[in-house]
């Protein structure tokens, strides 16, 4: 039972791991991590499930939904772009890009401010991901 490994001493706590999850705990693991992990166990076969595939998939769809499209750039990467004769450069934020002394939410909003057009800021940049 979950209440019970409250109870166990360390050993017991570690041998009664390899049983419930079917492998050796990780050598440097804490207490609160092993009853943590039989905890979770337990309640997963309790439900019917495998612990295994459940994890898989939750693992799977935790990085569906946190990957995205979008391309990231590490803050301080300086973008440049030569357009029309003229050398663009644009300074990634935490939270935005600096161009001009003006700080813009995406790209796109600063490519505009060049162009005086709507257009992809990642293409107009050149840091487009080719799939």
């Amino acid at each position: 039972m979950v209440k019970d490994i409250e109870t166990l001493n360390s050993n017991d706590l570690r041998g009664y791991y390899l049983e419930v999850v079917g492998q050796p705990p990780p050598p440097k693991a804490s207490l609160h991590f092993l009853k943590g992990q039989i905890a979770w166990t337990l309640q997963v076969q309790q439900c019917g499930e495998d612990p295994h595939l459940l994890r898989h998939s939750l693992l799977q769809r935790v990085i569906s939904v946190t990957q995205s499209k979008k391309t990231h750039y590490k803050v301080g990467t300086r973008l440049v772009r030569e357009w029309q004769g003229q050398v663009y450069e644009v300074t990634v934020l935490e939270f935005g890009y600096e161009y001009g002394g003006e700080v813009y939410r995406s790209l796109s909003h600063v490519a505009k401010s060049i162009t005086g057009a709507h257009c992809s800021g990642p293409r107009f940049f050149g840091v487009t991901k080719s799939t």
